[in-house]
């Protein structure tokens, strides 16, 4: 596997992979840490909720999550796991990419309407 990441920007890489996982029940939103804001202002090291690494020659997408309270965590994550890749293929061009989803967070859906 080659381990050239594409060329993209973070926030283009994360509006991508938003726009598949909205399509998976469960899945509320990308888990921003609350900090962040603060973080980005001072220059700290932040990853965004989507980050693609290289990782001993292999690339790596992390997709962090947060799930609708009471729904169920593994088909929620193994579900988004599988979107991601498909994207990761379709639009990246990365057809053997890890994906490693991490829920961070459990929060009440938005009200549907």
């Amino acid at each position: 596997m080659s381990s050239d990441k594409p060329r993209i920007s973070s926030e283009v890489l994360s509006t991508g992979v938003w726009d598949v996982l909205k399509s998976v029940p469960g899945v509320v939103d990308l888990h921003r840490h609350p900090l962040q804001g603060i973080e980005e202002r001072v220059r700290l090291d932040w990853h965004d909720p989507v980050r693609l690494a290289d990782e001993h020659g292999a690339n790596v997408l992390e997709v962090h999550l947060v799930v609708g309270a009471g729904r169920p965590i593994q088909p929620v994550a193994q579900q988004a796991r599988r979107v991601v890749a498909e994207y990761a293929e379709r639009a990246l061009g990365l057809p053997s990419i890890e994906v490693r989803v991490f829920v961070d967070d459990i929060a009440d859906a938005p009200a549907a309407g």
